[in-house]
């Protein structure tokens, strides 16, 4: 050992033997073990091991480490030793591994439960090696990450003589920590959904010792779309609340064995699983409404529509509900509402009732009319959306969407009446009075919105009504509630229309007479012109030129002399005028043309020294006859012509000349007169200006250029009145006369004060209106409004007859009912019964009444009218008119230009001979109004069946065309003359 001295004596002898005793002594050093390369704990140790890599194997219920490298848990080092004076021991946490300088390798279990091997000793270097393995993880200081933990070792090293050095080895333990990774999750509304947020994170080491949830209360958290539950091992159950939508969040903790702890979210995003209900819309017609329940109907109608026999009030369907999962209507809303449950549940509606069931079959029935506000005349117009309810969906989730049944309402429009076509004589009488309706009742008329009124159309009111009384046109006047109808001449009511609603009734009461004229053209090839660049000329019948003696057929000709400068009568194709001071062709300023309405004239035309030649004025004629109206038009006028216009009547009503001389007849006032200019007529009347001359504007809106035309009546000095027109004359321009009852003849004067090229004018066509005795047929258009304002037109049809009416309405049952005309009494009214009438040669009115009547006209132009009843008419030779009424008609014209009025949209007649060649008609204007730019909306005709159908309301509300007729001879198309009336009730025609 150390620290000891070693003393030797010694003796040293000269050479002479001298001898000298010494000591040595050598002194042993005392030297101290060492230990070194040990690392101490505040620099990190001397090994190093991970919690991370351990694995979960090592033991039940353990976690592996973090580290999914996995580095060994085992790590070694070195550490070295030195010991001049031996080594007595080396102990390592007082485990020996060297005794006495012997080296013995071995190991340990730690405090920490790890092993610490001492696995070699290198004698000549001092170098110990070891390894350190961990074996578990240990509990490092809460909630610090990855903090170490040092599990310390005293290392002692004692020498030979006792002395001892010892250092630390120090084995760093790094703490392993959890890691928490989000979750995600779907749910769609109303669904539980489940999980567990550990399962993909991170235990470490240490595990996962506990979980903590954000918000939590108790077990659940709530979000703002559901119901979060929890559990401690990390699993979940979430309930999406129904009908919600969105993305929940919600955040976690988890915390290891030693405290260690990670965050991390759930995030849970909930789909939309509303059902999506669609919307159902269906339509009803309030013409189906009735008072009985049938069919499907779940209930019965308040009101009776106009046509009850249809099931249109009534539909069904079955609901799109719009979910895969189970979806059932629960709940149903209208006027009132109701929980739907196992079977059929019915609420009201606005208008009316709705059965429903929880599978989303539905009947809906209309039980009243929907009433427009305001008022309006819109037809078979939709309403729609008027009746809605409200349906709920609820699925198997819970999820519950609404939605709709819609219904729109098909408005109901009156039907148009049918009235007794009103047949009485044609002058002053006492009222009589007419259906409006064949069936004496307007009740079914008016359709399911109920009453309103019948009147006549306030557009007919000022409307020149195209009738005339002595001569003066007789214009519309209603009153302003619409149920009367005045028609006025000079201010006097000649005939009145009384509509009376309530009772279903029209009367007409005749305060006057309406002129019968017949209107003659003489300009339309009808007529030849007799005569050109002569004394006179005339327009005579076709073949009767130069006949030289008159032709008795009581022909109603035309006589033309000049007066004034003019002095013979010029004429071509196109035009004629007067020669004389002017000259030519024309008729220039002084030149005049008389013209005498005159029948069965005759004569030689030519003659040299013109009219003012005794010798020349050769015509001859039987009389002259009456006419009123007449009309020229004009030609050649370039410039403001002065005309003066006035009419005489013969003298003979004075019984001066046997009533074939011209030129000397008596002065008659002039009334009025017609300025028709580019399609427009002004009418201007003594009535209206007196002797103030006034001027008028004239034209069409886009057509030509408006003209301004003054009028002026003057006095011819006996207090009667010629009428001055001042403007230019030419081919666009016509000119009709009136006298208060007709004229048999008038001059026409060119008053222009100077004579010049541009105010001379020509005529080029000529035509009058000449009293007859004939019947007058006339129309009066009349409409039905119901309760909401939807209106149909229809209209009353008069025919005026003259004196000589046999009149057998009041016939019973026993008599013959064999009625014919006769001289005296022409004109037939038959009985309620069974009646075969016949007229004669002449115009004869003919009138079934009640029953199934056989009706022949024979000659004349006759109208016939069959009322009530299934009738048979014939109107034989002439121009007829052809009413059927009510029943299934037959109607044969016979010869001439016969017209066949239709006046029932349920009933088809027959007619039996339509001939478009002779100039046959079908009027339609009781079935419809329209503009003539759409007629084939309105009518078609169908060459195949041989049927004429009628769609009264147009492309309104679809096709819905009715037969009305069927044409047994099969004309073919384009050949059929139809009559309607458009919305001003102006009658037009057209060929379809």
């Amino acid at each position: 050992p150390g620290g000891h001295d070693d003393v030797f004596t010694y003796t040293i002898k000269d050479g002479d033997g001298d001898l000298s005793h010494t000591t040595l002594t050598i002194s042993i050093g005392d030297s101290t073990p060492t230990i070194g390369g040990l690392t101490p704990q505040a620099q990190g140790g001397d090994v190093t091991v991970n919690e991370d890599d351990l694995l979960a194997g090592r033991g039940a219920g353990e976690s592996a480490g973090s580290d999914t490298s996995k580095e060994s848990t085992t790590q070694g080092g070195t550490f070295n030793i030195s010991s001049p004076d031996g080594i007595a021991t080396l102990s390592i946490d007082g485990h020996a591994f060297i005794t006495n300088g012997v080296f013995t390798a071995g190991s340990f279990t730690t405090a920490l439960g790890n092993t610490l091997n001492v696995t070699g000793y290198n004698a000549a270097t001092g170098v110990v090696t070891y390894t350190y393995t961990l074996n578990d993880n240990e509990a490092h200081a809460a909630g610090q990450g990855t903090n170490s933990l040092f599990e310390n070792f005293t290392v002692s090293l004692t020498d030979q003589d006792g002395q001892n050095a010892t250092g630390t080895l120090s084995a760093n333990i790094v703490d392993d920590v959890p890691t928490a990774h989000n979750d995600t999750n779907t749910a769609q509304s109303g669904q539980t959904v489940t999980g567990n947020v550990e399962t993909n994170d991170t235990a470490g080491a240490d595990g996962i010792a506990s979980i903590a949830w954000t918000g939590a209360s108790g077990n659940t958290v709530t979000g703002s779309y559901g119901t979060l539950t929890i559990a401690a091992d990390g699993s979940y159950s979430y309930h999406a609340n129904p009908n919600a939508s969105g993305t929940e969040v919600f955040t976690y903790t988890i915390t290891d064995g030693d405290g260690d702890t990670s965050p991390a979210t759930l995030t849970i995003t909930v789909a939309n699983g509303q059902p999506q209900p669609v919307a159902a819309t269906q339509t009803v017609n309030e013409a189906a409404l009735d008072t009985t329940t049938t069919g499907s109907d779940i209930a019965h109608g308040t009101v009776t529509g106009s046509n009850p026999s249809s099931t249109a009030e009534t539909v069904s369907g079955t609901l799109s509900l719009g979910d895969p999962d189970s979806p059932h209507v629960t709940n149903i809303q209208g006027a009132t509402s109701s929980v739907v449950g196992g079977s059929a549940v019915t609420v009201q509606g606005t208008y009316g009732v709705l059965q429903i069931d929880q599978n989303g079959n539905y009947t809906y029935t209309l039980t009243k009319p929907f009433d427009t506000s305001p008022d309006a005349n819109n037809g078979t117009n939709t309403e729609t959306g008027k009746d809605v309810f409200t349906y709920t969906v609820t699925d198997a989730y819970g999820n519950t969407s609404t939605s709709t049944i819609s219904i729109n309402i098909i408005d109901d429009v009156p039907t148009a009446p049918v009235p007794d076509y009103a047949v009485l004589s044609n002058g002053a009488g006492n009222p009589v009075t007419f259906a409006l309706d064949e069936d004496h009742t307007l009740t079914g008329n008016y359709g399911a919105d109920g009453p309103g009124t019948v009147q006549f159309a306030t557009s007919l009111d000022g409307v020149d009504s195209g009738l005339t009384s002595g001569g003066t046109h007789i214009i519309y006047d209603v009153s302003l509630d619409g149920h009367t109808l005045y028609g006025m001449a000079n201010n006097v009511a000649v005939f009145t229309v009384t509509l009376d609603p309530t009772n279903a009734t029209y009367s007409v009461d005749m305060n006057g007479t309406v002129d019968s004229v017949s209107q003659v053209t003489f300009s339309n090839g009808s007529y030849d012109f007799d005569g050109g660049n002569g004394a006179w000329a005339g327009f005579v019948p076709t073949g009767q030129k130069n006949s030289g003696t008159p032709v008795n057929d009581d022909s109603r000709d035309v006589l033309f002399t000049p007066f004034g400068t003019g002095t013979t009568i010029n004429g071509n194709a196109n035009s004629f005028g007067v020669g004389g001071g002017s000259g030519g062709q024309n008729i220039g300023a002084g030149e005049g043309i008389r013209v005498d309405f005159v029948q069965d004239l005759t004569g030689n035309t030519m003659g040299a020294g013109g009219y003012g030649v005794p010798a020349n004025r050769d015509h001859v004629f039987d009389s002259h006859y009456v006419a009123n109206g007449a009309t020229f038009t004009f030609g050649d006028g370039t410039s403001n012509t002065l005309l003066k216009i006035t009419a005489f009547d013969d003298n003979a009503t004075t019984g001066t000349d046997g009533n074939k001389t011209v030129g000397d007849g008596v002065h008659d006032s002039v009334t009025s007169v017609a300025i028709t200019y580019d399609g427009e007529t002004q009418m201007v009347s003594f009535a209206d200006i007196g002797t103030t001359a006034t001027s008028y504007t004239v034209g069409n809106a886009g057509g030509l250029t408006d003209r301004t035309y003054t009028v002026h009546f003057v006095d011819l000095g006996d207090g009667k009145y010629a009428a001055e027109i001042t403007g230019v004359l030419d081919t666009h321009v016509s000119v009709s006369t009136f006298t208060a009852d007709g004229y048999s003849s008038l001059e026409l004067l060119n008053a222009s004060p100077t004579d010049d090229s541009g105010n001379d004018f020509a005529i080029t066509g000529f035509g009058a209106a000449v009293q007859t005795t004939d019947p007058v047929n006339f129309n009066l258009p009349i409409e039905i409004v119901d309760g909401d304002g939807d209106k149909a037109t229809s209209e009353i049809g008069v025919t005026l007859y003259g004196t000589g009416v046999q009149d057998h309405s009041a016939d019973a049952a026993g008599a013959s009912h064999l009625y014919t005309s006769t001289v005296a009494l022409p004109n037939i009214i038959g009985s309620a019964f069974n009646d075969t009438i016949t007229g004669d040669v002449s115009a004869n009115v003919l009138y079934g009444g009640a029953g199934a009547d056989t009706i022949n006209g024979n000659g004349g132009n006759d109208t016939l009218v069959g009322g009530a009843g299934n009738d048979i008419m014939n109107g034989g030779a002439g121009n007829d008119l052809l009413v059927g009424g009510a029943g299934q008609d037959t109607l044969t014209g016979g010869t001439g230009a016969d017209t066949f009025k239709l006046d029932h949209l349920d009933i088809k007649d027959l007619i039996s001979d339509y001939n478009g060649a002779e100039g046959d008609k079908i009027d339609l204007s009781s079935l419809f109004e329209t503009s003539g730019g759409n007629i084939a909306d309105y009518v078609h005709y169908d060459a195949g069946t041989k049927t004429l159908s009628v769609d009264v309301n147009g492309t309104t509300g679809g096709a819905n065309f009715v037969d009305v007729a069927v044409l047994q001879n099969a004309p073919a198309a384009g050949t059929i003359t139809i009559l309607y009336d458009d919305n001003n009730h102006t009658q037009h025609s057209t060929t379809i």
